[in-house]
């Protein structure tokens, strides 16, 4: 997958670019800007958003949806500024894993099982 070549695209500040409990059908490269990334938890009859940091140009995001075909764990907005995505499709995702060696193609199942777990338990 050549990373440069991917679609753009592009997200006001403080729009959702998704929601926890969706389906994930795409993951994304930030080429500018920034985005948070948030759980909402349910407290008493009001929701809660903790964050969980916010990531910066180069870094990738929405993959775990990807991985294990669940749910997103958080959401994603955009902050301080729009920001610039490269979008992957499941496709392009599903594509590139398949030229991973079995090992590393079970090892990243391992930590994303690991990672949804220990965040369920927050």
């Amino acid at each position: 997958m050549h990373y440069d070549k991917l679609p753009l695209k592009r997200i006001n500040e403080g729009v959702a670019i998704f929601k926890q409990f969706e389906l994930g059908r795409q993951a994304y490269i930030i080429k500018s800007g920034k985005v948070e990334i948030f759980h909402i938890k349910a407290q008493d009859l009001n929701e809660r958003e903790i964050s969980i940091g916010v990531l910066e140009t180069g870094a990738m995001f929405g993959e775990m949806a990807l991985i294990d075909d669940k749910p997103r764990m958080a959401s994603a907005r955009a902050v301080g500024g729009d920001v610039v995505l490269k979008v992957i499709t499941k496709d392009q995702f599903k594509s590139a894993l398949e030229n991973v060696s079995p090992f590393v193609s079970k090892l990243i199942h391992i930590l994303s099982h690991e990672l949804r777990s220990s965040s369920t338990k927050r």
